[in-house]
């Protein structure tokens, strides 16, 4: 039950961390802050960046434990899923955390970054940009108002430095990490 942080590539990443987090915390709920919903119907190919949450409700290692924020992106039947979720407030992501934090407040909570929440001017580097995300003030806010939570594990996906040849997208992603490490390991007493 150690703090865990992952830097991964493609979204499909998240699959195996969220089931490992999920034997070991039987109650946990998943935040996620993404532009795509990840709700593409999954037919019998491998989980990916389309269909990661779709996996995880089929093998039901989510269910109303799923919480997104960012979402700007998905076919008509992806996004009609993601209705159903009350916690999509695209793209506002803290003010639909804030609204959601007193029911989160009790559990364990695993927490999935795919740079793509952020509007591109912010993170040119990754692997699928989407115009209208959150800026960096917004997320360092999210990240500050999240310590308050019981965050057990987390990961940042999505960051293609070939992409971005001035780098912000890197140093973006290594605030993220410091700005994690500084909120979310106390909580954690500090083992990583």
């Amino acid at each position: 039950k150690k703090f865990l942080l992952t830097l991964g590539g493609t979204r499909a990443v998240s699959y195996p961390l969220i089931r490992a987090a999920k034997t070991a915390y039987p109650q946990l709920k998943v935040i996620s802050l993404d532009a795509h919903s990840g709700l593409e119907i999954r037919s019998s190919g491998p989980v990916s960046h389309d269909n990661l949450f779709s996996a995880l409700l089929e093998d039901t290692l989510v269910s109303e434990d799923l919480c997104q924020w960012g979402i700007r992106v998905g076919s008509r039947d992806a996004l009609e899923r993601c209705h159903s979720y009350e916690g999509i407030l695209p793209p506002r992501v803290k003010k639909g955390i804030l609204e959601q934090m007193h029911r989160l407040y009790k559990y364990p909570i695993y927490l999935t970054i795919d740079i793509d929440v952020m509007d591109p001017p912010f993170a040119p580097g990754s692997g699928r940009p989407v115009y209208g995300g959150i800026g960096t003030t917004e997320l360092f806010e999210t990240i500050a108002l999240l310590q308050s939570l019981h965050i057990v594990g987390m990961d940042l996906t999505e960051i293609v430095p070939a992409y971005d040849r001035s780098g912000i997208t890197e140093i973006l992603g290594a605030t993220i990490v410091k700005e994690a490490l500084i909120h979310f390991l106390p909580k954690s007493k500090k083992k990583c």
